[in-house]
């Protein structure tokens, strides 16, 4: 399975080692998933993860070394401008562009714009979570993703409830778990 992984999540993978991106990328390292790149793409995982802010955060050696990984390993692809879909980020478009381009099932971010949105073409958007749900629940998995299945089973899994997104009045739980035809659905409890 292909899927494209959005520089939110990169730094979520330096930060936080055990959290479900780092679940993820470790499937990736493995061989059970496939990260698609475009240029536009490993140019922005390059300046964000180079970044002063991140650099209080995790060690230059890791930065590199993922980076590296990502120039070495991930599937490069030439993105085509799409242009009937909104997005505020520049860099959000060109993650959407190389998914496309590289017949990705999922765009994994934690962006709320992306996620808003819930897909474009047959790209769906998701969570590391939800996507690591998704893969574990067989009913939800078509045969292609097996292998991801089965790398993903045995990975620890991190105590995490059902995301939250903070709105001007309180919290509004978002319940992704409802899946038709292999895409989720958005539910607001």
């Amino acid at each position: 399975m292909r899927i494209a992984i959005d520089t939110n999540v990169l730094i979520g993978v330096l930060t936080r080692p055990s959290g479900s991106g780092a679940r993820l990328l470790g499937a990736w390292r493995r061989g059970h998933l496939d990260i698609v790149s475009s240029e536009a793409t490993l140019r922005e995982a390059e300046v964000v993860l180079s970044s002063a802010w991140l650099s209080r955060l995790t060690t230059p050696r890791k930065v590199e070394e993922l980076l590296g990984e990502l120039r070495a390993r991930t599937v490069r692809v030439r993105a085509r401008p799409i242009s009937d879909i909104r997005l505020k980020d520049e860099g959000d478009l060109r993650l959407v562009e190389a998914a496309v381009a590289g017949d990705a099932s999922y765009l994994v971010t934690s962006d709320r714009e992306l996620l808003r949105q819930r897909g474009y073409g047959r790209v769906e958007f998701v969570t590391p979570t939800e996507l690591l749900r998704a893969l574990s629940n067989p009913s939800v998995s078509s045969n292609e993703d097996r292998g991801a299945d089965l790398a993903l089973a045995n990975e620890p899994r991190p105590n995490v409830g059902v995301p939250e997104v903070r709105t001007g009045h309180g919290r509004t739980n978002i319940d992704r778990g409802s899946v038709h035809g292999g895409r989720s659905s958005l539910r607001f409890d």
